[in-house]
């Protein structure tokens, strides 16, 4: 009689083989298949990060793997008027952009593709 550890070591095997006969990655799929993966890695941070920033930093960028490729994208750092309900750009770039803070005022901040509503940074 086969032990219940035994029977399930055989059955997880199996199940193990069974998927990893559906995984398709980069060079396994069939001709005319497109294996490029690509995503968007972007982000915004205060520098200093650990005190009031004396800048803003936001990058954006695209990322494939076979063939590997990084391509910069437009990026953007919008700061919110409270006045009149606007956003403007200021600072803008391909692949970066930095905004240099001139007050610890705080103000409500955006980049391409954060938050719609802003964070709030004390940044001026």
């Amino acid at each position: 009689m086969i032990s219940t550890a035994r029977r399930f070591g055989v059955a997880a095997a199996v199940v193990g083989v069974a998927l990893a006969g559906l995984f398709v990655g980069p060079g396994t799929a069939g001709a005319g298949v497109d294996t490029k993966t690509c995503f968007t890695l972007g982000g915004m941070v205060p520098f200093p990060m650990n005190s009031t920033p004396a800048e803003l930093h936001a990058w954006y960028q695209r990322e494939c793997y076979s063939p590997e490729s990084v391509t910069p994208l437009p990026v953007y750092i919008q700061r919110y008027n409270s006045s009149n309900g606007t956003w403007s750009t200021v600072a803008s770039g391909t692949g970066e952009a930095t905004y240099v803070c001139h007050f610890s005022t705080s103000n409500l901040y955006r980049w391409t593709a954060g938050s719609p509503s802003g964070t709030p940074f004390n940044c001026g």
